[in-house]
């Protein structure tokens, strides 16, 4: 760190952690709690409907991240109402009624709803309006754009942001690494896990841009 300076932002802010869960260790005699996030993966019909009509009728702001299948078609969406709950909804897995109902409470949120993404104006939103969604961009709070707005000289993918803002373990690589073969709930967990943590993360990008929380 000495010599490499560029290197030394990102060492500061892993020995600020190292600090962190120092001071915690001395002071309770233990390590901290990990972060416990409850990921919803192949919901049945009824539960999909109920958690999303929910957000819809009570126009809840979530994050919303979605996975693509060989990074060619959009495969599964995750939408967290907080940085504790996500459910993750495979595009394909529901047919006929149930699959249109679905489809309307998903467009109708998007429409809607307050929406947290990472590189959510970039990404996510392109994919979701070729599936037909209409996204309402001025509703979108993109964390990496906040995050230019930052922290302008430092890394701006979800990996760093997590680590610098929350104690989600890496993880990265359980969607980098994901094969069909695997199975969908793997891809699905990991879909969640995107989405709360983009939620953790916004809420503490609220607090250095000084803005009040929702």
């Amino acid at each position: 760190m000495l010599r490499e300076w560029s290197e030394r932002d990102i060492s500061i802010f892993v020995l600020r952690k190292v600090r962190e869960e120092l001071n915690y260790f001395l002071a309770n005699g233990k390590l901290q709690p990990l972060p416990e996030r409850q990921l919803i993966i192949e919901p049945t019909f009824d539960d999909a409907f109920a958690f999303l009509n929910e957000i819809a009728e009570k126009k809840t702001r979530v994050s919303v991240d979605i996975e693509m299948l060989f990074r060619r078609f959009p495969y599964t969406v995750a939408l967290a109402t907080s940085p504790s709950v996500a459910m993750s909804i495979g595009f394909g897995d529901y047919e006929g009624e149930h699959g249109a109902k679905l489809w309307r409470l998903l467009d109708r949120i998007f429409r809607n709803n307050n929406q947290i993404g990472q590189n959510y104006l970039g990404f996510d939103s392109h994919w979701l309006e070729t599936l037909g969604f209409r996204v309402n961009t001025g509703l979108v709070d993109d964390t990496m754009v906040a995050h230019h707005v930052l922290w302008p000289e430092l890394p701006h993918k979800l990996e760093f942001l997590a680590m610098q803002y929350t104690r989600e373990p890496y993880y990265k690589d359980e969607g980098r690494k994901w094969r069909p073969s695997e199975g969908k709930a793997k891809l699905m967990r990991y879909n969640c896990k995107d989405a709360t943590v983009t939620y953790e993360v916004f809420l503490k990008e609220l607090e250095e841009l000084n803005f009040p929380k929702p």
